[in-house]
Parts: C-alpha cells; structure tokens; sequence
C-alpha cells in the first residue's frame, strides 16, 4: 500500500508498519490468503484457480481506525 494512499493513514501504527517492514521471507500462506505480519495484513488472489490474471488484493486489515 503506497504511503500517498489516504487509507494508508488510517491503518494502526503496528500494522502500517508491518506493511512497511514485510519480506517475501516472512510471509505465510494457508488457503484462506497470504498473511503478513503476525496476521494483522491477509491477501488473496480472488481469481486463484481460474485463468484470471493473477492480482493480490487486500481483504484484512486488523487496526483499522472507526475514521477509516
């Protein structure tokens, strides 16, 4: 998530901070989605198992502020 984003800002500071700080080393995956952080940040594919071009998308995000 670019940092420009004005959602970007109303992510808790521990998580924008596991956006910040996620390698492709630290990453884990199960067949609900990808996780970042210790779960705070879940990705999935939606079109996983189709012939969709591949895209991640966002579906969890722990921390969101009520402002958001």
């Amino acid at each position: 998530m670019k940092k420009t984003s004005p959602f970007f800002w109303h992510v808790h500071p521990s998580d924008r901070a596991a956006m910040e700080e996620e390698t492709c080393r630290g990453l884990f995956a199960n067949g609900q989605g990808i996780c970042m952080g210790s779960g705070q940040i879940w990705l999935l594919d939606p079109g996983y198992a189709s012939d969709a071009e591949p895209k991640l998308e966002i579906i969890a995000i722990s921390g969101v502020t009520k402002d958001s």
